[in-house]
């Protein structure tokens, strides 16, 4: 195998922006896109390999089983707020006949000055379950949520069952198992294209919402730093792990052990593996099957988002 470079999934939800097409290079110069989706092997979505012998083949065509591909990632263009959301756990997600439950995590790329988050409930004001769903039906659902303020390279795990929602001016790298099983609870009464209101799920939101959990151990962990790179921990789970790498200005190995995937946020460089190079830009993104082997990755000044089981 060799290191597959990834098309993009693209996607037009009603509060997407243009940052995806002006700043990463996706679609059409000013097109509007919410969601890219760079790592994806689903039936509502795959990437196509751009690159080597397989150029043209769908990524089905080398994992068939599409259920049992690991990870989702996404980058997100929030120009207006997302509904407020909770996703099931994997046994939940089994009990309703699906392949696997949503556990993420954010890395925010960008962000305007003043941009929120919802991540969880206020802990102040307990709500009962009947509470949350009047809140929901009545409209006042936002006053129980908790808003954090975010800021350019902030992490956010969220494990499944907790309440979220990205904010309006918010640009997100979005790493998650393989699942889009989203359970809304409320969406500003906004209209679709067609001038439909989307579908809620509220009661089934209730049932998946773990009041329980912490607002979580966001804080990011260097764990390498040479003459030329940096390397961070983002989030290590159970179902993923994610790092970031900045290389100011040299050569860094990796030597995965499994599938791995690389996509890159900032700046410019190539790869080298087994004596070829292959280039990459900000918003391009390659994947490495098992087996592929250890390969160098050479830039004067790039940031990347790292991602593998």
């Amino acid at each position: 195998m060799y290191p597959l470079k990834l098309g993009s999934v693209l996607k037009d939800i009603i509060w997407g922006g243009t940052l995806l097409s002006e700043q990463y290079g996706k679609g059409e110069k000013g097109q509007k896109i919410a969601e890219a989706w760079v790592l994806s092997c689903r039936n509502d979505g795959e990437n196509v390999i751009e690159n080597g012998e397989l150029s043209g083949k769908a990524l089905s065509e080398i994992y068939p089983d599409k259920d049992s591909f690991p990870l989702l990632i996404k980058l997100i263009d929030a120009c207006d707020k997302l509904s407020v959301q909770v996703h099931p756990d994997d046994n939940y997600a089994k009990k309703e006949g699906l392949p696997a439950g949503k556990t993420e995590m954010w890395y925010i790329l960008d962000a305007k000055p003043g941009a929120k988050l919802v991540y969880g409930m206020r802990k102040d004001i307990p709500l009962s379950d009947c509470e949350i769903k009047k809140a929901a039906d009545d409209g006042t659902l936002e006053k129980y949520l908790n808003y954090c303020e975010v800021k350019k390279g902030d992490v956010f795990f969220i494990p499944a069952g907790l309440v979220h929602a990205i904010g309006e001016g918010i640009l997100i790298a979005e790493v998650q198992q393989n699942s889009n099983t989203t359970y809304r609870m409320y969406d500003y009464d906004r209209r679709d294209k067609n001038g439909n209101r989307r579908e809620l799920h509220v009661d089934k939101a209730i049932e998946v919402i773990d009041k329980s959990l912490p607002h979580g151990d966001n804080e990011k962990k260097i764990i390498e730093k040479t003459d030329c790179a940096v390397r961070t921990n983002l989030c290590e789970c159970e179902f993923f792990k994610a790092h970031s790498l900045n290389i100011k200005n040299g050569s860094y190995k990796i030597d995965p052990d499994d599938m791995f995937f690389i996509l890159c946020t900032d700046g410019c460089g190539e790869i080298v593996h087994n004596g070829i190079c292959y280039p990459f830009k900000k918003g391009e993104s390659y994947l490495f099957p098992k087996g592929t082997g250890s390969f160098d990755i050479k830039a004067n000044g790039c940031e990347l988002l790292l991602a593998s089981e």
